[in-house]
C-alpha cells in the first residue's frame, strides 16, 4: 500500500513538453485515488465503529463486575484496556493511511488545475519560440539586420518629449504626437 502512494506521488510532477500523456494520465490517476479513497473511508468507519463496541463491551464487563464502579472510574480503566489499545491504534492508522491518500488526491486535483493553465499557455503559443519575440519592433535585428531594425524605429527626442521619425533632412515636421497621456508641447526654435 506505501509503495502505491510513493509511486502515485512520483507521478505529481508535470512534464510540460508531454501534455498530452499528461492529460491522459490524469483522469486514470485521479479514478484509481478516488476509489482507494472510497475504500479507505470504509475502513476507517469500520475501525471507529469496532473501537466504540470494544469501549463499550469493556464497559458494561467492569460495571457488571463492580456495582459500586462509578462511570468515571470504569471509563479509566477501559481506556487502560490493551485490547482498547490495540482497537485504538488500528482506528488510528485507518484515519491516519485515509488522510495520507485525501492528501494525495487533493494534489493531484491541484495537478488537474496546472494542466488547464499548462493547455491553455499551449494554446495561446507561450512555448513557440515566434511568442518571445512577437509585439517586438526589433525582430529584424535578431535575424541579422540590426541596423535597419533600428533605421525603422522611431526615436523618442527628449527635448521635445515626443516620437518622431529618424529622417531629420524631410521637409515636413511629423505630427507629434501625445505620449503617455499627456498633452502636445510646442517646439519652439
Amino acid at each position: 500500500m506505501a509503495s502505491d502512494i510513493r509511486s502515485y506521488r512520483n507521478m505529481l510532477r508535470v512534464n510540460k513538453h508531454r501534455l498530452d500523456d499528461e492529460l491522459e494520465v490524469q483522469s486514470q490517476v485521479m479514478d484509481d485515488i478516488s476509489s482507494r479513497l472510497t475504500i479507505l473511508n470504509s475502513r476507517t468507519l469500520e475501525a471507529n465503529d469496532a473501537l466504540k463496541l470494544v469501549e463499550a463491551r469493556l464497559f458494561r464487563e467492569l460495571k457488571d463486575d463492580s456495582e459500586k464502579l462509578t462511570d468515571k472510574a470504569a471509563d479509566a480503566l477501559v481506556k487502560q484496556d490493551p485490547e482498547r489499545k490495540r482497537a485504538w491504534q488500528a482506528a488510528q492508522a485507518a484515519r491516519a493511511e485515509h488522510e495520507d491518500w485525501s492528501g494525495l488526491y487533493d494534489a493531484w486535483k491541484a495537478r488537474g488545475f496546472a494542466l488547464r493553465e499548462l493547455c491553455g499557455l499551449y494554446v495561446a503559443q507561450y512555448f513557440t519560440i515566434d511568442s518571445f519575440t512577437s509585439g517586438r519592433d526589433d525582430r529584424s535585428a535578431h535575424r541579422g539586420g540590426e541596423a535597419q531594425a533600428r533605421a525603422e524605429r522611431p526615436a523618442y527626442n527628449s527635448r521635445v518629449g515626443l516620437l518622431s521619425g529618424r529622417d531629420e533632412n524631410k521637409d515636413e515636421e511629423p505630427a507629434p504626437e501625445r505620449v503617455a497621456g499627456r498633452p502636445r508641447r510646442r517646439v519652439i526654435e
